[in-house]
């Protein structure tokens, strides 16, 4: 999936250079080492990656994403 991805990425990268991308993420697929590196080589100044705490309490973030320990992992 991540190939497909990076490919989909680029291809707005060059075919839609005056679009905003605002990606959300749960920041999770930053512990891998390809993701890390690869997505600044996409290089678009109008690319943005969001990660959504939805409360600063641990409990409730956990209940809302639905996934045990996601708010400190």
């Amino acid at each position: 999936m991540g190939n497909l991805f990076f490919k989909l990425l680029q291809q707005i990268t060059l075919e839609l250079p005056n679009t905003e991308l605002h990606i959300l993420s749960n920041g999770k697929v930053f512990a891998w080492e390809n993701w890390a590196i690869s997505l600044p080589e996409i290089d678009n100044p109008r690319m943005m990656i969001g990660v959504p705490i939805y409360s600063d309490y641990y409990q409730v973030h956990d209940f809302i994403v639905q996934a045990k320990n996601a708010f400190n992992s």
